[in-house]
């Protein structure tokens, strides 16, 4: 039977113990880059499933827009918004540059005018802060809404939206989606 020696100070180790010593670092080291990999594939489809939720809500809220608006003009037809910009056949809608949230219904009785305020359980909804709130404008240009970007992700998100809704009902410049309610 072989007895082995005890290890004492001032003696050297067998030249394997170094070779296992390196194969174990090196496996820790894989094991880590593994990790890290698998959290970036984390990390970017969970931004892809962002920008994909963002732009579904984005095209909602815009055709949600347009409903209420057009209902505005059809449901209130004798209203008229005032304003010298709007097109003579576009002042039954709301008139002027104003955030969206704010627009009034200029033929609707008192009280109900308010449009996208959950007055008729209609509400527009938050936005992440990648985005400044939607404004709306009736002008010679026709009635529009537009929404901008503050993030590069929010850019992408309206990217996608600019692309679902086509280029006859949006134009995307830039960090900016306006989307077209009513054409000119």
């Amino acid at each position: 039977m072989k007895h082995f020696k005890p290890i004492r100070r001032g003696v050297r180790l067998d030249s394997q113990d170094g070779f296992v010593a390196a194969y174990l670092l090196f496996a820790i080291a894989l094991f880590s880059l593994v990790a890290w990999a698998a959290s970036q594939m984390i990390d970017a489809n969970s931004q892809l499933r962002w920008i994909s939720t963002t732009a579904d809500s984005i095209y909602e809220q815009a055709q949600l827009t347009r409903k209420v608006v057009i209902d505005c003009g059809t449901t209130y037809p004798a209203g008229v918004n005032g304003d010298a910009q709007s097109l003579s056949y576009y002042k039954k809608y709301p008139g002027g540059n104003a955030s969206l949230s704010s627009i009034q219904c200029p033929g609707a009785p008192a009280g109900q005018q308010s449009l996208l305020s959950g007055r008729d359980g209609v509400f527009l909804g938050k936005l992440s802060p990648d985005f400044t709130a939607w404004s709306y404008s009736n002008n010679s240009a026709g009635i529009t809404i537009s929404l901008r970007a503050t993030s590069s992700r929010g850019v992408e998100a309206l990217a996608r939206v600019s692309r679902r809704i086509g280029s006859t009902e949006s134009i995307l410049s830039g960090d900016q989606l306006t989307f077209i309610v009513a054409a000119p």
